[in-house]
This record gives structure tokens, sequence and C-alpha cells, in this order.
């Protein structure tokens, strides 16, 4: 009982220094803050977990902006140089965040585990909603590339609620793999847009993604890359810059 009672008072005392901590940060228009998590242990490569808050250059602390969270492809990555080209830095606080481990979740899928990943990015998500609370209401996208589509489509299959009840759009480029495949999750009113190449490796499997996506939230927009393959090109950069650009700007 001693042990579950100090426990508990340690844990109390660790989100209350975190939450103090949060307020002190420092948000500098034009630079990169990053925010590290060694409770959560490593991404990728054996990194202590961390992830990266960029700034636009006309930032205050009175106004509110827009944000967009990247999940790249792979293995993952905190640095939100992922994100150059897909969303103007000078209009967004843009956010790049890893995989537990630097695992794939469609391996988390398929095999199982991936409920660890809903943890490690919702502890995330509360840490970075305390340190930048002039987020806009309105405007939260969520983008992901491979690993990050698949990410979004057990995100809004399972229903996360630090992802469907916090974000207002979705972008999955060739990805959205999930457990049952019924998206249930996305919250009416939600902008999604989903892109794919047509020369897709994943060509076969994308389609019936479509289908049973198509399904569960007709007011998807979808767009075919041309002459684009699994990965994001230039094409499928811009594509998505002008989704983002006509439905929010």
């Amino acid at each position: 009982m001693i042990r579950v009672l100090l426990f508990l008072i340690l844990a109390v005392l660790t989100v209350s220094a975190q939450a103090t901590d949060a307020s002190k940060v420092e948000r500098i228009p034009g630079e990169t803050l990053t925010l590290n998590f060694p409770e959560l242990g490593n991404m990728a490569k054996g990194l202590s977990a961390e992830c990266q808050i960029r700034f636009p250059e006309n930032y205050n602390e009175v106004d509110r902006f827009p944000l967009f969270v990247w999940f790249g492809g792979g293995g993952g990555s905190s640095s939100v140089g992922g994100a150059q080209g897909i969303v103007d830095f000078d209009k967004f606080i843009v956010v790049a965040l890893p995989y537990p481990d630097g695992r794939l979740p469609r391996l988390g899928v398929r095999d199982g585990g991936i409920e660890d990943f809903e943890a490690f990015h919702s502890t995330m998500l509360k840490r970075i909603r305390a340190t930048v609370p002039n987020i806009s209401e309105t405007a939260r996208i969520a983008g992901g590339s491979s690993s990050g589509g698949h990410l979004f489509g057990s995100a809004l299959d399972l229903d996360w609620p630090e992802f469907t009840g916090y974000f207002t759009a979705f972008v999955l480029h060739e990805g959205g793999y999930a457990p049952y495949m019924t998206y249930r999750g996305i919250r009416e009113g939600s902008d999604v847009l989903v892109t794919y190449g047509e020369n897709s490796k994943s060509r076969t499997w994308q389609e019936g993604f479509i289908k049973k996506f198509r399904i569960a939230y007709p007011p998807t927009t979808f767009v075919e890359i041309p002459e684009a393959g699994h990965g994001l090109n230039a094409d499928g950069k811009q594509a998505i810059h002008q989704w983002i650009e006509d439905t929010f700007l």
C-alpha cells in the first residue's frame, strides 16, 4: 500500500512539474523547439524520444495559429524537415512526431501492439497542447505518408480520442491499414484527404482501401498523383499543400 501511494504521489508531482515546465518554455518566432520525453523510451535508431515544434515567423502568444502535425514514413522522425513543401511554415505551427522504437504502425496492426502507438503519441500531443496553448480551434491538421497513413488508419478505425477528438483534418498518403478497416472514429465535419501514386507498388491494396474509406466517410477527397510511386514526391507534396491552402487558408 505504501508503495502504491508513493507511486501515485510521484506521478502527480511529475505531471505538475511537466505542466509548469511547459508554461515556462520560450516560444520563439521562426525557431524550432524540441520537447524531450525520456519517460517514453526511444524512437528510431535508439535515440531518446522527442518531437520538434517549429513556430512561424509571425508567431505571437495572443493570436491563434493553425497546426500541422507530420508523421513520416518508415521508422518515423522527430524532424519537422520532413514537412517541408507540404505546408507553409510561415503560416502554420509545424510539429513532427516519431514512432515508439522506430516500429512500423503497419506491423503493429498485423502482429499486435498498435495500442503502444496510441499511448506514445497521446503523451506527446498532451504536452504539445500544454506548451502551445494558442493553437487554432478549427485548423488542426494531422498528415502522414506510408507509416504515417497507416497510423491514422488505426487512429480513425479505433477512435483514438487524442486524434479524432482533437484534429479537424487528416491527410493520408499511401496508407490507412487498420484492424477493422471501418474508420468509425471520423467525426462528422472533418476534412480528409487521401492521396496515392498512379504507379504505386501498393496500388491493388490502395484501391481496396479507397472502396472501404468511401463507404466510411463519403466527403473524403481522393487525389491520384500522376506517374508517382509509393513515396511522396514533389507533385504529391504540392497536391497536399494546395488542398490545405484551399481548405483552411
